[in-house]
């Protein structure tokens, strides 16, 4: 694969397949994000590499990537016994390395876990979104900068022009730590290190267009500066879960923004409980109609008033 496809299969990202994926666990690594509710306890996509090969990352499960930059490793792992590292090959070249699988479009939070080997090399994580641009493309929702001098940038909307705005955060050659963003239909963006608020802004293509992007794909951006070959990014646990509060609406069982008839079934379904819930990223908590925090059949009367509405 060479690295102008690399780029053109990003610009193309839509032309990619999605991924029927079940709704595992989230993974026991995943640390709570502070003012959000803690009853994430399934997820629409996560990715430990504990069952990939050893070697290139590329054309396992989804992921491309490039060449041997990108890889399978088991020395040093983040958790577990596998983590896929990228490590520069000091050539100057710019661009995305690293690209996942594309899910589901979805509003909520995207984690994975994070280690930098050292302060050489910028990298960054973005995230990219369903809303399209002029160009054919798809804007993304944001990315996040890990600087060498040790501070995290993020890429949000001032106005209509993406910028680049600092955070409180910040990180260390060789200590790993989790990065989660979350995106909200109201285009809300916020960003979390180890679990606590580093950054809220404006997503990306919400600023631009009135709608707020849904997450589907995560890309990894490098500079692989020179006289910095080796320095690398490793990552692991890389988990989709949908945002168990805003992202719902009450009634609204497969996502499309309004309560109708097609809602039924799946609201009978919701009264077995979340962890049979098999519908992710539509969330089992939207069956609460009530609005009580529960899901019991006290919500089929309040459902019923809500037939006909659509969401805000």
């Amino acid at each position: 694969m060479t690295r102008s496809l690399a780029i053109a299969v990003v610009v193309l990202a839509g032309a990619l397949p999605l991924l029927a994926a079940p709704a595992p666990a989230v993974p026991d690594s995943f640390v709570p994000l502070a003012g959000v509710a803690d009853d994430v306890t399934r997820a629409s996509y996560v990715e430990t590499f504990e069952t990939f090969t050893a070697g290139p990352l590329a054309g396992q499960s989804g992921w491309t990537g490039w060449g041997a930059n990108i890889a399978v490793v088991t020395d040093t792992p983040i958790s577990g016994t596998k983590s896929a590292r990228h490590s520069s090959d000091g050539s100057g070249f710019v661009g995305f390395e690293t690209v996942s699988p594309a899910s589901t479009p979805a509003y909520g939070i995207t984690a994975l876990d994070v280690r930098l080997s050292g302060d050489g090399v910028t990298y960054q994580i973005n995230l990219l979104g369903d809303v399209p641009t002029s160009n054919d493309g798809f804007y993304f929702n944001t990315a996040v900068q890990f600087q060498t001098d040790h501070t995290i940038r993020v890429l949000q909307s001032v106005g209509s022009l993406p910028v680049y705005q600092n955070t409180s955060g910040t990180w260390a050659p060789n200590s790993p730590f989790q990065l989660a963003v979350e995106v909200l239909a109201n285009g809300t963006l916020h960003v979390y290190r180890n679990g606590v608020s580093i950054f809220t802004g404006t997503e990306v293509g919400f600023a631009t267009t009135g709608t707020a992007g849904r997450t589907k794909q995560v890309l990894a951006w490098t500079d692989n500066a020179p006289n910095f070959a080796g320095q690398s990014l490793t990552i692991d646990n890389f988990t989709n879960v949908l945002s168990p509060g805003p992202g719902g609406c009450p009634g609204d069982m497969n996502c499309d923004r309004a309560v109708t008839v097609a809602d039924i079934d799946l609201l009978v379904e919701a009264l077995s409980g979340k962890t049979a819930w098999s519908h992710l990223p539509c969330p089992w908590h939207s069956a609460d109609c009530s609005g009580d925090g529960q899901v019991t059949f006290a919500d089929i009367d309040p459902f019923v008033v809500l037939l006909g509405t659509t969401c805000p």
